[in-house]
């Protein structure tokens, strides 16, 4: 911080600790005895450390060189001269985002660009470098292709290197590393004064395009087929007058009451809560059936509907965590108009059905929720806002970043408020830094959630013009464990303050009003029942304001990076692993300035890779609302056939006949899929008996080792085997405990193989020699394996223990 000081611009990188410094001492013991526990190989290809900036060879399977390599520099300029040195001429960089590609000097070529497809980078990355295509791919040759049948010229690429994009590709990578001889100049020509500005057009090119993917919106479509009547009773809670006849009318059996305990049987219960309160007692009574919350007025899914209700719409953002928490439990969301006729009723009950968890009905027909990708930002920098901006949570993470990024822009004043003002962590710094930038700061201590106090806040400030809310408090309980008092303390943080800020500023010429919602009110967010909902109230805080012709934007925001609500490398690491990428505070406000600039009324800013979260969101449950999103569908997995996996399994464990045999196939079997699941090389690097809960497992990694293993025995394997049977030992012979009476042994698979052929006969045709025979045999092999007994069964039962008793019962069942 003293060398900074000494330059007018510097920035801190975004690590969670200094790597490859003295401050990384204090891990060093701990790190070693985790490398005593790894098993090393001699290195197959030549070895150049960063460490020593030299080739080495063995010494890489020494603990030892692994444990200076955290403490000591990087020596990576020394690293690329030693390859030169010893004849490279061509690089290429594995990593995730290509960033030490531009600091080699020649040939280097990135081969996975981040939020891209790998396998696609790859091949783009192998074909800059003209490789020989044969080697490859192996076994292939090269072949003449044949010419468009009526147009007599080559519509295939004579040569990847001279397609249009392939040239492209090759003309600005050349540009990048200030390669003039790859563009056919002397090797010590300049590219001239333009180079620095196309280097500068291409990247903020890249990057708005990047910054683009990350903006999706909520639509609604109609819903394309038309399912039947749920069969069962159905119970009605707090349903509004006349949809309980209608559904009737409609063929579902219905019985209206108060409370879903007194009903045991019913198949399912559809509930209008008043509140969140009442949503959550529902939650905690209903037991084990399918739980639908009805409501009217929650979502505005046609032009032709008002502005959505906040406290109604609460009810879904409540809804969709519930879908996450409790998917065998959840039913799902149904939005009604306000007059209730026999059509409405009809799509109600054909609602139920499932299939679909998001609907709202009206007049015009049924209507489904999806997520789609946005519209590109109009604006390709930050917006100067004029007069003064107000920022609620002013000193947390994200109020902070955003002040940052406006008086860049050349805000005049912003207005900073949290609960503590001058006394919040890092208030002084956060002024002086934004002082610096030529930015009036005003430190303000105030509660939002008090409008009188807000309200004199606001009569003091003069020429306001934009508002950001971005005030909030994070939550992390299951809706089993959740109570009313948390569940009001969670909504009151989030939303009194942003309804007393649109009471408090009803009549005032804002530019931009803004708030900051989150993504886990639009689709949901594990342990996050009342923030869900208090975000989906701002969102239709901004469709009712926008209705009313006053600015606002709702900007649902996916998790940010560094020290935001998801910050912290064990929270990063969670989310990463369910796709869900941290945002960049640069790459969000970026985003940002694009929000600023356009119209939109409610945005999410989300950074998915969609190849995890698919498996992810949709392990315990389908997800149709992201159908609409094509990366979604390309991942989504085909539906598996448990029968047709487990059966080759079933005849491994009827081939053996000890259990010590079927348990070393298990074994096999669960350590390959604890592999898999956590994203090891192979089943060896699984401990037999290292906890499961020690080697990562978490909710969704134990959700998908059970749907492994079920897909490979036919068996359901819950999520809690990996608690219940807490290694792959333990696991293994459980299995094999589930297993072992569903063993098909030879003579089992033969009866198969003869009654799968006898069903393909037509009994006509039977020949009478064949049925005499199969005769023949029952009768022959019922005397051999079931004896009449030499007792009665009077004397059998006087004479035997309790622990025969229910064998001599079965036994006789069976004769009989």
């Amino acid at each position: 911080l003293a060398v900074a000081a000494g330059f007018d611009k510097t920035r801190r990188l975004r690590v969670s600790h200094a790597f490859h410094s003295a401050r990384m001492e204090p891990m060093l013991r701990d790190f070693a005895a985790v490398l005593d526990e790894v098993v090393f190989a001699a290195p197959s290809l030549g070895w150049v450390s960063n460490v020593t900036g030299e080739p080495i060879g063995v010494e890489v399977m020494d603990p030892e060189y692994w444990v200076r390599q955290v403490r000591q520099p990087v020596r990576f300029a020394d690293g690329v001269a030693a390859m030169r040195a010893a004849g490279v001429t061509r690089f290429v960089e594995v990593g995730p985002s290509g960033a030490l590609t531009a600091h080699v000097d020649g040939v280097c070529l990135p081969t996975i660009r981040k939020g891209r497809d790998a396998p696609d980078s790859l091949v783009k990355a192998l074909a800059v470098a003209g490789p020989d295509w044969v080697k490859v791919f192996p076994g292939a040759r090269r072949i003449e292709l044949p010419t468009y049948a009526f147009q007599h010229q080559r519509y295939w690429l004579a040569a990847a290197s001279n397609s249009p994009a392939d040239v492209d590709s090759r003309f600005w990578a050349a540009i990048e590393r200030d390669d003039p001889a790859a563009l056919g100049l002397d090797p010590g020509a300049s590219l001239g004064d333009a180079l620095p500005r196309l280097i500068s057009w291409r990247r903020a090119q890249t990057e708005r395009s990047a910054v683009d993917g990350l903006r999706y919106r909520v639509v609604w479509e109609p819903r394309g087929d038309h399912p039947g009547v749920p069969s069962g009773a159905w119970l009605l809670i707090g349903a509004p007058p006349g949809l309980a006849g209608t559904l009737r009318a409609a063929g579902l059996d219905v019985t209206e009451t108060a409370a879903p305990g007194d009903h045991p049987a019913a198949a399912g219960v559809l509930a209008f809560p008043r509140d969140l309160a009442a949503a959550l007692e529902l939650i905690h009574t209903t037991g084990e059936r399918p739980l639908w919350f009805g409501t009217s007025g929650a979502v505005a899914a046609t032009a032709a509907d008002p502005a959505p209700d906040a406290g109604q719409a609460q009810l879904w953002g409540f809804g969709r965590v519930a879908a996450m928490e409790l998917p065998q439990h959840w039913g799902g969301l149904i939005d009604l108009p306000p007059e209730i006729d026999e059509s409405i009723g009809a799509a109600v009950a054909a609602a139920l059905s499932g299939g679909e968890d998001q609907i709202a009905v009206r007049p015009s027909g049924t209507y489904v929720r999806r997520l789609d990708r946005a519209a590109p930002a109009p604006a390709r920098r930050a917006v100067a806002p004029t007069g003064t901006t107000l920022i609620t949570g002013g000193t947390g993470a994200l109020g902070a970043h955003t002040a940052r990024r406006l008086a860049a822009a050349g805000a005049p004043h912003l207005v900073l408020v949290s609960r503590r003002g001058d006394d919040a962590p890092g208030a002084a710094e956060l002024r002086a830094e934004l002082a610096e930038l030529g930015t009036r700061v005003t430190l303000t201590a105030c509660d939002v959630g008090d409008r009188a106090a807000l309200a004199a806040l606001i009569a003091g400030l003069d020429d306001l013009r934009v508002v950001v809310h971005a005030a909030g408090a994070a939550q992390h309980t299951p809706l089993t464990a959740m109570t009313t008092g948390e569940l009001a303390e969670v909504l009151d943080a989030k939303v009194r303050g942003a309804e007393n800020l649109d009471a408090v500023l009803a009549g005032h010429d804002l530019a931009a009003f803004v708030l900051f919602s989150s993504i886990a009110g639009v689709w949901g967010s594990g342990g996050q029942a009342a923030y869900a909902a208090a975000n989906a109230h701002l969102d239709a805080l901004a469709a009712r304001r926008r209705a009313a012709g006053r600015p606002a934007t709702a900007v649902a925001w996916g998790p940010w990076a560094g020290d935001g609500m998801a910050g912290g490398v064990a929270a990063e690491q969670h989310l990463n692993r369910r796709g869900l990428s941290m945002l960049t505070p640069e790459r969000a406000l970026a985003a940002l300035d694009g929000i600023l600039a356009g119209t939109d009324t409610d945005i999410v800013i989300a950074d998915l890779s969609w190849e995890r979260f698919v498996p992810a969101v949709t392990a315990r449950r389908p997800a149709p609302f992201f159908h609409r999103i094509r990366d979604f569908r390309e991942h989504l997995a085909p539906p598996a056939d448990p029968a047709a996996d487990s059966g080759d399994l079933l005849r491994r464990l009827g081939g053996v006949t000890t259990d010590a045999d079927r348990d070393r196939i298990l074994l096999d079997l669960v350590r390959t899929a604890v592999a898999d699941v956590l994203g090891h090389r192979g089943a060896e690097a699984i401990t037999l008996r290292r906890g499961f809960t020690e080697l990562g497992f978490d909710s969704l990694t134990a959700v998908e080792l059970g749907r492994r293993l079920g897909r490979a025995t036919g068996l359901t394997v819950p999520a809690t085997a990996v608690f219940d049977h807490p290694n792959a030992v333990a696991l293994a012979r459980h299995l094999r405990e589930l297993l072992v009476p569903a063993t098909v042994s030879p003579l089992t698979a033969g009866v198969d193989q003869i009654e799968r052929a006898l069903a393909e006969l037509a009994p006509e045709s039977v020949e009478p020699a064949l049925i005499s025979r199969l005769e023949g045999l029952v009768a022959k092999w019922t005397s051999v394996l079931r004896p009449e007994p030499a007792a009665t069964v009077d004397q059998d039962l006087a004479a035997a223990g309790t622990d025969d008793l229910l064998a001599l019962i079965q036994r006789e069942f069976g004769k009989s």
